[in-house]
């Protein structure tokens, strides 16, 4: 069983006025039927959250792949062109282990980041939620805002991993925090998800409620019956990034926007 998926990190709307970069990163790997996502949301006051966003999310997947076993093969096409394919050898025994230590590889890549280029590391503030989807099960690991959304088998959709609600509004303990070990919080749940949704602050209020943290059906189900709709050769991060620049989605948010769907194909 393979993975359809897309996703888009757009700047918003009153950081395009200010001339300031999108401060939200995500990547998305697939292989053997598991899946890893990962999005990362940089802080406004840091001024090079951007790149801190960026680099939590590379090396969180990094960790997560070999833990894995990642292995790389190739594939010969007619005409000589060749693929890159990422093969999963071994499911880790400990998910939670797996996350955790990855979250930790992460922080100390931003520290050692820091150190090198000569900044503060509090310049690299930043959040991070990662989600790892198996055959039978799917596990999250979350550090600050921004949210997972399961999508199940009947077409219902759930609320994974909700974010975190801070002492003040909009504040929260980021990847860069000498304590962020104790703000980490893990999910799991031992049932197939037949997809997933994982995004930013940007858009976490048209995605859940706020008192309540449950998904919103009126959000997720047009957009998964769009998404299932688009061809199967067609570019769905161009098309992820066009749904999130829209008049409707704009006019809710003027912060950066990250989405990243997934579903079984």
């Amino acid at each position: 069983m393979s993975w359809t998926s897309g996703g888009a990190s757009i700047v918003g709307s009153s950081h395009l006025k200010t001339e300031t970069p999108c401060q939200d990163a995500h990547l998305i790997v697939s292989a053997n039927g598991t899946l890893i996502v990962a999005v990362s949301d940089g802080l406004g006051s840091a001024s090079l959250s951007h790149i801190g966003a960026k680099h939590a999310c590379t090396s969180v997947i990094h960790s997560i792949e070999r833990t894995f076993d990642l292995q790389r093969t190739r594939k010969l096409f007619l005409g000589g062109v060749r693929e890159l394919i990422w093969r999963f050898t071994r499911p880790p025994k400990n998910p939670e282990q797996m996350l955790n230590e990855a979250f930790i590889e992460a922080h100390n890549s931003l520290v050692k980041l820091a150190a090198t280029e000569g900044n503060l590391l509090s310049a690299y503030a930043c959040t991070l939620v990662v989600a790892v989807v198996m055959a039978d099960s799917w596990h999250t690991l979350h550090i600050g805002d921004g949210a997972v959304v399961g999508i199940h088998a009947d077409g219902s959709v759930s609320t994974l991993s909700a974010p975190e609600r801070g002492e003040f509004v909009n504040s929260v303990t980021p990847l860069t925090s000498t304590r962020f070990q104790r703000s980490c919080r893990y999910a799991e749940g031992q049932e197939r998800l037949d997809g997933v949704a994982v995004f930013s602050d940007g858009i976490q209020q048209l995605c859940i409620n706020y008192q309540t943290d449950a998904a919103f059906s009126g959000f997720f189900q047009p957009i998964l019956s769009w998404f299932r709709g688009l061809p199967r050769d067609f570019d769905r991060t161009t098309a992820v990034a066009k749904l999130l620049d829209s008049d409707q989605i704009r006019q809710k948010s003027d912060d950066d926007l990250t989405l990243a769907l997934a579903l079984r194909s």
